[in-house]
């Protein structure tokens, strides 16, 4: 899915923009990810885990391209990937009034309003996209501060699994639980 770029501010005054990422982002957005994988907790990857090629996502993004209930966007300042948000829709039938959401900032560039730019950007898309009646995600239950995101943005908390993320590695032993949330675009939620 193609949508037409927009503009942000962040917090700090900073003017970005937030546009469909396409295959001639592919390295950019594969720089980007493994910044993010490498910085963040909230992540259920590691940077090891999930090292990607630029292959692989240029062939994402040229596969979600063509697909009305799936993006990809990028937040950028000053020509720098800060941020992405990934929307995909299922395969099944039965499943595609729902798509599931996921979001990362840089952790340079975090509490700024760009994640809220971002998810403004994706619940948009979806609202104009045809048949998708809900958006999903799961997110850290010490990720407070997404949380709060998601539930300013109208997300509502379907459940929990009970110690679902596992430790960061070998040094902690710290286990946090996954929250399942959702947005109802058509309001009977």
């Amino acid at each position: 899915m193609r949508r037409p770029n927009q503009i942000f501010q962040t917090k700090s005054g900073l003017t970005g923009t937030i546009a469909t990422a396409r295959g001639r982002d592919a390295k950019s957005l594969q720089t980007f990810r493994r910044a993010l994988h490498s910085a963040a907790k909230h992540l259920n990857a590691s940077a090891v885990e999930a090292h990607e090629g630029w292959w692989d996502v240029y062939s994402t993004l040229r596969r979600l391209q063509n697909d009305p209930k799936s993006m990809i966007a990028v937040a950028r300042l000053a020509g720098r990937i800060v941020g992405e948000v990934q929307v995909r829709g299922a395969r099944y039938r039965r499943l595609q009034h729902d798509v599931r959401l996921g979001l990362g900032v840089h952790h340079d560039f975090t509490q700024q309003g760009i994640g809220a730019a971002l998810l403004s950007y994706a619940i948009e898309a979806m609202r104009s996209a045809d048949g998708v009646k809900r958006i999903s995600l799961a997110v850290h239950g010490d990720n407070i501060a997404a949380q709060h995101l998601y539930r300013k943005a109208g997300f509502a908390q379907e459940g929990r699994r009970k110690g679902a993320i596992g430790p960061i590695d070998a040094r902690n032993d710290v286990v946090v639980d996954e929250i399942l949330m959702a947005l109802y675009l058509d309001d009977k939620g």
